[in-house]
């Protein structure tokens, strides 16, 4: 433990926090981490850093200070290493503001997503930095004055809405009405969204795609660790030369052209901006008004909600007799609240029609840190080895694309999954047998999520001390913040994650079947089987009655060998209890109703059926049996 004098330290703090660069009215702020009053951390030398670096090597390691800022907007980030990876261990706090800051570049010194700092009046504030896991260097602070929202300048060499060529949506229409589930997918372009749109795509089959729009968030906006208003573009080039081979497999797969129609430029031009009407505002209030479908539309967050903010401000204003027809349309699926167009606009406005919302903290199973959150006997399907083999290598354009960590992340081997923190917003509406769109709290591929208030659902988090928050949801306040720090001993941080890592072998293998299909024919290839039911899917029984299941008529495409599995999916269940399932391995089985099983409390049964195919794929049905 290192602790400087505290004459050095002010005399420091005042040398290295009255560094203000001015660049046409800007103001930035830099804190070297040297000069700061250190806990549990000592400073070392480290090639790249702008002066010595702060490591923090025990639990409780922190950084204080103090900095004098005008009143005003600011970005806050740091520069750091994290070796492992761990994308959860950074806290600044300046004032009453506590933020966790997001490590996007993990096993090198770099940058780190920033937040939004509000300055209310000129005066001295506390600083502090606080890490939850020993492993980090820190080099420095940085608080520069924020863009004027009003006016934000067009980045080079990128189109922005207001110079691009408008955009003609006349000629678009909503998608099929064949009754897959219907998707809007609004992204920032952060590097795990480019993750996940490799597998969406590889999915698209299963949905109405109605439309992939670019949004800003809190880490990206236009200006700001941008990836350009047109990345998407090079995933849907790469997806036009696997799309004859992938229709070899299922001809439902959309047309390149159809999906190019509908990769629209949102609200981008900061974080939170709803006032301005874009192409890909205005594309979702043509989907919502359209009374052709009045089939569920999940709109998708992997950023802020800002653009889904706008399209239901635009019909508030223009439509407001539709609102509630709309609002019975709508699901939501936010992957945190990355922006606060939701609190701002959407609940005031729009919480009255009691829009299904879920909003999941749980993603980051699969985020950047999914090393410290999946079981180490899972990695397996997330290393590099499984990667080369399954995704990346040899299996066309679009697999290729995919952003795998490279040789030298530290923490990380060449290969080895990066992060798809957004994925489970669509993995939800994947048809698996699971029913996970029939209520939140059913679980499955995309997560299970509990009713916290009105028809919001958050992660479920078993401390019974824990108080959901009604105010945003996002890095600072989630469940799993509380699961780490309260240390209660009914839940660990991997019990918390289990939600979706607990169907990783399947969603993995599913993928690589895909990756599959992009590549080889039908007959080389493996597909899902064709799960069936010999009885109704809800059954109403009475307590000591025996039950049988049945999954008779089963098939599979390809013909492979199944393999069967019956289980309780008791984390589902009202049924406070166990049951035996005999014959649980087999295609019929049973189970005795508890006698102590009370009037409608619900059982939740999986049936889950493996082939032996390669990559062996796994489809499922759940049977909801009802106590009377």
């Amino acid at each position: 433990m290192e602790k400087l004098s505290v004459l050095s330290n002010i005399i420091l703090i005042l040398l290295c926090t009255v560094f203000f660069t001015d660049n046409a009215g800007a103001t930035e702020v830099v804190i070297e981490a040297e000069s700061l009053e250190l806990t549990n951390a000592e400073v070392r030398d480290l090639d790249g850093a702008s002066g010595k670096v702060v490591a923090f090597d025990t639990e409780g390691a922190e950084a204080k200070g103090e900095v004098e800022l005008d009143c005003g907007v600011y970005m806050v980030s740091i520069y750091m290493l994290a070796p492992d990876g761990d994308q959860d261990a950074v806290y600044v706090s300046i004032g009453e503001t506590r933020e966790r800051i997001y490590h996007t570049t993990h096993g090198m010194l770099a940058e780190t997503d920033s937040f939004t700092l509000n300055i209310p009046e000129k005066k001295k504030y506390p600083v502090s930095i606080t890490f939850g896991e020993p492993g980090v260097l820190l080099d420095r602070l940085v608080i520069q004055s924020a863009p004027d929202q009003s006016v934000v300048e067009p980045v080079e060499d990128v189109a922005s809405p207001s110079t691009a060529a408008p955009v003609d949506l006349t000629n678009i229409e909503p998608g099929s009405t064949d009754g897959r589930p219907r998707v809007i997918a609004t992204s920032d372009g952060e590097i795990d969204d480019e993750c996940s749109m490799v597998r969406f795509l590889l999915y698209a089959n299963e949905w109405d795609v109605e439309a992939i729009i670019t949004s800003s968030s809190q880490y990206h906006w236009q200006g700001h660790r941008w990836a350009g208003d047109d990345w998407v573009q090079p995933y849907l080039d790469a997806y036009t030369k696997v799309y004859p081979n992938l229709v070899k497999h299922d001809p439902r797969y959309p047309t390149p052209e159809y999906l190019r129609a509908r990769a629209l430029l949102g609200n981008v031009k900061a974080e939170g901006e709803m006032d301005e009407i874009t192409a890909g505002s205005q594309y979702i209030v043509k989907v919502l008004l359209d009374e052709t479908d009045d089939q569920p539309i999940w709109l998708q967050a992997w950023g802020g909600p800002n653009t889904i903010a706008r399209a239901l401000k635009t019909i508030e204003e223009e439509h407001p007799e539709k609102m509630a027809y709309v609002a019975k349309k709508i699901r939501f699926f936010f992957i945190w609240e990355q922006d606060s167009t939701y609190q701002d606009y959407i609940r005031p406005h729009w919480g009255k029609f009691n829009i299904p919302t879920i909003i999941s903290d749980q993603f980051v199973t699969i985020a950047y840190g999914w090393k410290k959150l999946i079981p180490t006997e899972l990695h397996t399907i997330f290393d590099g080895p499984w990667m080369k083999e399954n995704i990346l290598q040899n299996h066309g354009p679009l697999c290729s694309l995919y952003k795998a960590h490279k040789e030298g992340d530290k923490g990380f081997l060449d290969g080895d999954f990066r992060s798809e923190g957004d994925s489970p917003s669509f993995m939800h509406s994947i048809v698996t047998g699971l029913r996970s769109m029939e209520s939140p709290d059913w679980g499955g591929w995309g997560g299970r999520y509990v009713k916290v208030h009105e028809n919001i659902w958050l992660d479920p988090v078993l401390d019974p001390e824990y108080k959901y928050p009604k105010e945003r949801y996002y890095s600072s306040n989630g469940g799993r913040r509380h699961v780490r720090e309260a240390n209660y001993p009914g839940q660990t941080i991997f019990d918390y994650c289990k939600p979706i890592w607990r169907w990783s072998e399947a969603f993995q293998n599913d993928w690589a079947a895909r990756a599959d299909w992009c590549v080889k024919s039908y007959d080389q290839a493996n597909h899902q089987p064709a799960v069936k039911l010999a009885h109704a899917c809800d059954l109403k029984v009475r307590t000591g009655e025996t039950v049988t299941l049945s999954a008779k008529g089963t098939t599979d495409p390809d013909g492979d060998e199944l393999t069967y599995r019956w289980w309780q999916y008791q984390e589902a269940d009202t049924f406070d209890g166990t049951i035996e399932i005999r014959d649980a391995g087999k295609q019929d089985a049973s189970f005795e109703v508890p006698g102590d099983a009370d009037k409608g409390k619900t059982i939740h049964i999986i049936c889950e059926v493996t082939d032996n195919g390669t990559p062996p794929l796994t489809r499922y049905r759940r049977v909801v049996v009802k106590i009377e």
